[in-house]
């Protein structure tokens, strides 16, 4: 019956959630539950997650389904299908507003990017998940969590991992740009860890990919906004070279263009960074993209303040 219910559930979320929700926990919280049936108790629970109205009521503290579904991930690690199912639950419910990002949820996603570490379908949704989160609040004191779990280290070492995974990286810089927003803690943190350099190996990898490139110059843009050192960091990578260099492969693009001139503006906001940055052929690229996009706003401002 458990079985057919959460299969039912999921196929069906709009189906009566009150009566629906009991099978779905029971599930989940058998202790000899066995990996397929507390599958499809996940999947359930995702196919309701994104639905803000069931979403409310699977957070409430009488349901508390989150704390089914991460004690399921920790009963069955290896099984792949369940954690898949149990990141997309995490990752719908981190929409509502009763949300909170607690560290066991935040140790919870470290755990199964930990033990599954060969596997880039579970590592680029855990990502997922976690650029997620910090999108679920605009507080600080939740971005510095975020940027000093587990979670975000092994968030690092994907990305590293797989650097070839187009739609983890995206999320990746996503998460970095986020993070570093009105939070000087978290932006230290990142590149700490080697955010700027991970944002560096996504270039290189996707030079044909502009949503890549596009995510990755706004991250190195975050990272080094009004900060010297982290600018003169980035100044010593291939950065500044593969910036131009993809300005130039992708003239076309403007927003691709405007990126790129806010990465370049940004570093040569400091006097002592002008002629450095000049010095990768920023002179060139900059004049080439406010010739071929003279409404844009941002490759005239951050292309002026380049070239002043």
């Amino acid at each position: 019956i458990q079985r057919a219910s959460c299969l039912l559930i999921s196929k069906l979320p709009l189906f009566d959630i009150q009566s629906s929700i009991p099978y779905v926990v029971a599930a989940l919280d058998q202790p000899d539950s066995t990996a397929s049936l507390q599958t499809y108790a996940c999947e359930a629970v995702a196919s309701l997650a994104s639905f803000e109205k069931h979403a409310a009521v699977l957070l409430s503290a009488d349901v508390a389904v989150l704390e089914h579904v991460m004690r399921a991930m920790h009963q069955h690690l290896s099984e792949a299908a369940l954690q898949l199912w149990a990141l997309n639950a995490i990752g719908w419910l981190s929409d509502h507003k009763a949300f909170v990002v607690t560290a066991e949820v935040l140790q919870a996603i470290a755990t199964v990017m930990e033990s599954n570490a060969s596997s880039v379908e579970i590592q680029s949704r855990a990502v997922w998940v976690v650029y997620r989160l910090v999108l679920s609040s605009s507080a600080a004191a939740v971005k510095e969590r975020i940027a000093a779990s587990a979670a975000f280290e092994a968030l690092i070492t994907a990305a590293q991992a797989f650097p070839d995974a187009r739609g983890l990286q995206c999320n990746c810089s996503n998460t970095f740009i986020c993070l570093a927003f009105n939070s000087e803690q978290s932006t230290a943190k990142i590149a700490e860890k080697g955010g700027m350099d991970v944002c560096v190996r996504a270039i290189q990898h996707h030079t044909a990919d502009t949503r890549v490139m596009i995510a990755a110059f706004d991250a190195l843009s975050a990272l080094c906004y009004r900060s010297l050192v982290r600018c003169q960091d980035l100044e010593k990578t291939a950065a500044l070279d593969l910036v131009v260099k993809g300005m130039q492969q992708h003239s076309a693009d403007a927003k691709l263009q405007e990126v790129g001139c806010v990465v370049l503006g940004t570093v040569a906001a400091h006097q002592v960074m002008k002629t450095m940055v000049r010095g990768h052929g920023a002179v060139s690229a900059i004049c080439a993209a406010m010739q071929a996009h003279p409404t844009s706003v941002l490759v005239a401002k951050n292309g002026a303040r380049a070239l002043s």
